[in-house]
């Protein structure tokens, strides 16, 4: 049998081919890694990868490779809708329409972001709990017999020194939720995540023939507010007052909002800047870009370039 690939695409292949110049498998595009501060040149093929990131542990000898092929088979069917909704550039109706959807909300579930969120957040949960450990003498005591009625060693310090120490922070905590995390997550999340796209007023927008191109990064969908919105702060997927932005190539994007909020049609370099900054803003890490140079908007609302995106994340 043939031995299935242990890089796994978090961005599909199919997808990411549209931010290439030449729209192939192996076509050329540029990766931005935000938090090294570099840029270099990459293909399609070779970038938006991870070792094992769908692999799951199965017992009785179940395939570790079963999450893989499963999202194999989805997109094969979002990628006919995709490329028909390019195209025409007109949105699909009836069941393909759904299909769009569904692959916008797995988009937004399948990257590493949600990893690396789920282990934040689970550091930050077992931080709280040693902090109510050692809120007490009594709290630290009962836990200190505890270890030690379990015969492991105990650092020899007093109940004043521990609580010195964890209130001081200065510790890491690793947090390891098993491989098969991400795929339980996708699945239970993609339920309530339809029912918030399907309930947006969605269209399209190009991008005019003189206007730059849009970008992708590993995290695609993006959120951000509108002068309509409830929260200064954040952004979520049922919140009133957001536009989902989604490109679908490099030179089309699409767009929802609960309240039919539109950007302008064809999309200027402003337009087009907006919604990069919006992509380079929710990215974790990478930014895929079919050339070197690309607009983005600042939080100010300046038009600025890649050098300024650079210069920023080196500081």
């Amino acid at each position: 049998m043939k031995a299935m690939p242990r890089k796994h695409h978090y961005v599909p292949q199919f997808y990411l081919r549209g931010f290439a110049v030449d729209g192939k498998r192996d076509g050329q595009l540029w990766v931005l890694d935000k938090k090294a501060g570099r840029q270099w040149e990459s293909t399609v093929e070779k970038s938006a990868r991870q070792t094992d990131l769908y692999r799951v542990e199965l017992k009785d000898g179940g395939d570790p490779a079963s999450l893989e092929k499963i999202l194999s088979v989805i997109e094969g069917m979002f990628a006919p809708i995709l490329q028909q909704t390019i195209e025409t550039q007109t949105l699909p109706e009836g069941q393909p329409f759904e299909l769009l959807l569904n692959m916008v909300g797995l988009m937004a579930l399948r990257v590493p972001l949600l990893n690396s969120f789920s282990k934040h957040i689970g550091s930050d949960l077992l931080r709280q709990l040693i902090r109510d450990l050692v809120a007490t003498p009594e709290s630290w005591k009962a836990v200190d017999d505890g270890v030690r009625a379990a015969r492991t060693e105990v650092p020899e310090a007093s109940y004043e020194e521990m609580k010195q120490f964890v209130e001081s922070g200065e510790y890491s905590i690793d947090v390891d939720l098993g491989q098969n995390w991400l795929p339980r997550l996708m699945i239970d999340a993609s339920r309530s995540m339809q029912s918030h796209l399907s309930r947006r007023r969605w269209y399209i927008t190009v991008v005019a023939p003189d206007a730059p191109d849009l970008i992708c990064s590993d995290n695609p969908v993006s959120l951000t507010l509108t002068p309509m919105s409830i929260s200064s702060q954040h952004a979520g997927f049922a919140m009133p007052g957001t536009l989902l932005l989604f490109p679908l190539s490099r030179r089309m994007a699409l767009v929802g909002s609960f309240e039919g909020i539109m950007l302008p049609n064809p999309a200027s370099e402003k337009t087009v800047a907006l919604i990069n900054g919006a992509t380079a803003r929710s990215a974790e890490r990478f930014l895929f870009t079919p050339k070197s140079d690309f607009v983005w908007r600042d939080r100010k609302k300046r038009v600025r370039h890649t050098a300024d995106l650079l210069a920023l994340v080196r500081d």
